[in-house]
């Protein structure tokens, strides 16, 4: 397997192994997990590949995460099959742009201390590209921003204050 192809499957899992920390599951510290193994996989990646890491982390986050969509479309909505499974690609599909977005934002301009990049740059382009998907007036998709994973945690006396982004 190429390094680029590895990269790619490393995201994808990293992005399902966020969604564990959403309810019912509760693992909010594999939500952490999953963000910084994106983090590290962003580290050395050109702004077009972090993009590409950042959409694959998407669809793996948003496909386990979303899944529900075929079933209440198909199972319960009586939709063809082909219907169900289409919504349930093009939709995390659609919604995995964001992460794309925040990949290219967070490595275009690097600034010269990683630490700068880890607490300000990368939680700042998170940050907005979760107010981007959850506000827009066409594609507001408010599910799974990743604050929600953090509701059960020690963070959430914090939840009243900040508010779901603020915990993202």
């Amino acid at each position: 397997m190429s390094p680029a192809l590895r990269q790619g499957a490393i995201a994808a899992l990293a992005g399902a192994i966020t969604t564990l920390g959403f309810p019912p599951y509760d693992g909010y510290p594999l939500s952490l997990l999953g963000v910084l193994i994106l983090a590290a996989l962003w580290q050395n990646a050109t702004p077009r590949r972090a993009a590409l890491l950042g959409f694959l982390f998407g669809m793996g986050h948003y496909l386990s995460g979303i899944y529900w969509v075929f079933i209440s479309t198909h199972v319960y909505g009586g939709a063809p099959l082909w219907m169900g499974l289409l919504l349930v690609v093009l939709l995390p599909a659609i919604v995995s742009l964001h992460l794309a977005l925040v990949g290219w934002l967070v490595t275009w301009r690097r600034p010269a201390s990683p630490v700068i990049w880890a607490l300000l740059q990368l939680p700042a382009a998170w940050l907005l590209a979760e107010l981007l998907l959850d506000w827009h007036p066409i594609w507001s998709f408010p599910w799974l921003s990743l604050g929600y994973a953090f509701t059960d945690s020690p963070l959430n006396r914090l939840a009243p204050v900040l508010g779901v982004h603020g915990l993202s």
